[in-house]
């Protein structure tokens, strides 16, 4: 047999949450451009923001922090994520038409967000395992290289098997962790 014990707090100088239930909750991430206008506008809004981080950007040769953050708050990522999937599910024009307003504050952005929406719509068309394992998470950003190079896929049972090895993609950094699969 186990035995399970809890405290609660109760010391009222105490900084801690006084019980479990009490701990404050991150709040919920805005919700992603609902049509093609209001994608367009929050880019458009961004750009001059942006712009003050393009210096920077071709500095690091990444994009800073703050520059993400920007994306994130508008949720930009999200445009050709699917509505089921928690994104805006807009489509190729309004992803077009953001990366250029983007484009217009810092090419950098533009360049990272267009290439993580394409990778993004990428993983949409996987099986639908894999798109619960991606977008388990809002505004899951995706770094993703298919370079088709070396022996050609060979067909097995369940699917194929591809050997070689890839690079990293270019807009890795701003993945959560840092880092992209290698």
């Amino acid at each position: 047999m186990t035995t399970a014990t809890a405290s609660v707090r109760t010391d009222p100088q105490s900084a801690a949450p006084q019980h479990p239930d009490d701990v404050p909750r991150l709040p919920a991430p805005p919700a992603p451009p609902a049509s093609h206008d209001e994608a367009v506008a929050a880019a458009r809004a961004i750009a001059p923001r942006l712009g003050a981080y393009a210096a920077e950007a071709d500095r690091l040769r990444t994009l800073p922090a703050e520059a993400v953050r920007l994306l994130d708050d508008a949720r930009l990522f999200d445009v050709l994520t699917p509505r089921v999937w928690g994104g805006g599910g807009l489509g190729f024009a309004t992803a077009l038409l953001t990366t250029e307003e983007l484009s217009r504050g810092c090419a950098s952005v533009g360049w990272v967000r267009a290439v993580m929406g394409g990778n993004t719509w990428t993983v949409a068309q996987f099986p639908v395992e894999a798109r619960q394992e991606v977008f388990s998470a809002p505004s899951t950003r995706v770094a993703l290289q298919l370079r088709l190079s070396g022996p050609p896929a060979r067909r097995v049972p369940g699917g194929y098997l591809l050997r070689g090895m890839w690079g990293a993609s270019a807009p890795a950094s701003t993945t959560p962790s840092g880092s992209s699969p290698g």
